[in-house]
């Protein structure tokens, strides 16, 4: 069986990143002022003059 580029657990590495996710973000906009990177929880958009923070992590479950 081939070896996966992924790891079993946590993040992906940066040369990973790079080829696999990076050239598939789609067109760039001057409204993405922080936009996707490796190792960066946080994306920061312009939306009607103001800037918007965003983070996302869809593994992490808090307890209810």
């Amino acid at each position: 069986m081939p070896e996966s580029p992924l790891p079993d657990l946590g993040k992906i590495s940066p040369e990973v990143f790079a080829e696999l996710i990076y050239p598939r973000l789609g067109a760039p906009s001057p409204d993405i002022l922080v936009g996707p990177q490796s190792g960066v929880d946080v994306g920061i958009v312009r939306i009607g003059g103001q800037a918007v923070a965003m983070t996302t992590d869809p593994v992490f479950i808090v307890p209810q």
